[in-house]
């Protein structure tokens, strides 16, 4: 076995020494996978997405429609949004060959290491993914496209917290009861003022719940969500009757409070890092340049709460590929993931907002 700086292992005392004094190697790594990802579906070709929507066609009494309306043509309206790639990530994570062979006890940590330095690529990778659908949802929220509802800080008392419970099932029970126009983004656009406008659509699957531990404040309302949404039951087998996959809990400390203030359209230079990039910028009009949505969130200041239905969340991979280069000269190796991808909101699909006030 030979060392760096070509030493044998039986011909470095101090490195026996040292041998002989680790007696165990403990490698540690984040583990973590998004809650967000069970969104992501493969986008075979291209680099869009294309929703196309059927409203609900026109009505006319039967008694009033003439004969010549025989030879009329009444097209159905249809509704189109577009969504384009807008997540291009390059992941890199570089290990040198002697570090790894010098730094163990144990040949077999060597390649504990290496493996989770490869691992590591993909934790990176959901991280990242997770952190740039929560700015996408609090983008969404402050540019006016989702509905809110707002509620007292449920903080602050029982009842508010009550009344925190009963404003996410009110608005569960608005997705799913009867079709209506509400929590639409497509409604919200500043030109669409008129009722007949609007596309009417009721929701087709049991929503997700995206809430914050630290809004739950009393042990009722815990009960109540671990009964609804029970967390420690198993599930029902039917994925469109079963609210246990559906709650999606994050923590508000690490949600953002603000929109970053470089877009990713007006990125330059190489090599920069994603942080502090808004990868969902606002909707403009591309003939004038002017704000599709009223850029003012609908209710309150804070959200604290999104219920969602599971196309809500238009994620679509067009490319995700891991490499690996070997440098010869250093003998350092360079991991790469390619992550592209579209992750953008629904036009047609339901999804509101609990906000506060604060």
């Amino acid at each position: 076995m030979v060392f760096n700086q070509n030493f044998v292992l039986s011909w470095n005392t101090i490195w026996a020494n040292l041998s002989r004094r680790i007696g165990e190697d403990m490698i540690m790594r984040a583990e973590f996978t998004s809650p967000f990802s069970e969104f992501v579906r493969q986008l075979e070709l291209g680099n869009y997405v294309q929703e196309s929507y059927i409203n609900p066609a026109q009505i006319f009494l039967h008694d009033t429609v003439v004969n010549s309306d025989i030879l009329t043509d009444h097209t159905d309206t249809i509704l189109t949004t577009v969504h384009e790639v807008n997540v291009d990530l390059n992941i890199p994570s570089t290990y040198k060959e002697y570090i790894a062979r010098t730094s163990f006890n144990f040949w077999d940590n060597v390649n504990n290491l290496v493996a989770s330095l490869v691992a590591n690529l993909r934790v990176t990778s959901e991280i990242a993914k997770n952190n740039i659908v929560k700015q996408m949802l609090y983008n969404g929220y402050q540019y006016g496209m989702i509905d809110a509802v707002e509620i007292a800080d449920p903080r602050l008392s029982d009842s508010n917290s009550e009344r925190y419970v009963i404003a996410m099932n009110t608005m569960i029970d608005d997705f799913v009861t009867e079709a209506n126009d509400r929590h639409m983004i497509y409604n919200n656009q500043n030109a669409v003022v008129n009722p007949e406008d609007k596309a009417i659509g009721i929701g087709q699957n049991v929503p997700y719940v995206v809430m914050f531990n630290e809004f739950l404040r009393t042990v009722e309302v815990l009960n109540a969500l671990q009964m609804v949404f029970g967390r420690y039951r198993e599930t029902s087998g039917n994925e469109n009757q079963d609210y246990t996959r559906r709650l999606i809990r994050l923590n508000f400390d690490d949600f953002p409070s603000s929109i970053p203030t470089t877009n990713r359209s007006s990125v330059t230079g190489t090599n920069v890092p994603y942080n502090n990039i808004n990868f969902f910028e606002e909707p403009i009009d591309v003939n004038t340049g002017d704000p599709i949505f009223p850029s003012t969130p609908k209710a309150g200041n804070t959200p604290i709460a999104f219920i969602l239905e599971p196309g809500a969340l238009v994620m679509r991979s067009q490319l995700e590929v891991q490499t690996n280069f070997t440098n010869p000269a250093t003998l350092a190796t360079t991991n790469r993931l390619i992550l592209r991808m579209v992750i953008s909101l629904s036009g047609f699909e339901k999804i509101g907002c609990i906000a506060m006030t604060v």
